[in-house]
């Protein structure tokens, strides 16, 4: 396991910022038991998680890809709103 610095979005006095955080990276060599365990996985990715390994793998990625797309398109409103309003 090991962290990485990405930047993200944070919303600060109404406006958002780009900022970066340190964050744990998923690897393939850890298991559904390493994953729930550790402290850097939010609550959220990890309920996601063990819900997917409880489904049909085939509807779960494609479910996973329609939200990722949904996430994407999200963030970028939000990061063009935000350089609208400069």
């Amino acid at each position: 396991m090991r962290n990485v610095a990405f930047s993200v979005l944070v919303r600060k006095a109404g406006a958002f910022q780009t900022s970066f955080k340190l964050v744990t990276v998923i690897s393939l060599n850890m298991n559904l038991k390493e994953i729930l365990a550790d402290p850097g996985i939010s609550y959220w990715l990890k309920d996601a998680i063990k819900t997917a390994y409880e489904r049909d793998p085939i509807d779960a990625m494609h479910d996973a890809r329609r939200l990722l797309k949904m996430l994407g398109e999200w963030y970028t409103q939000m990061v063009n709103r935000d350089q609208t309003a400069l």
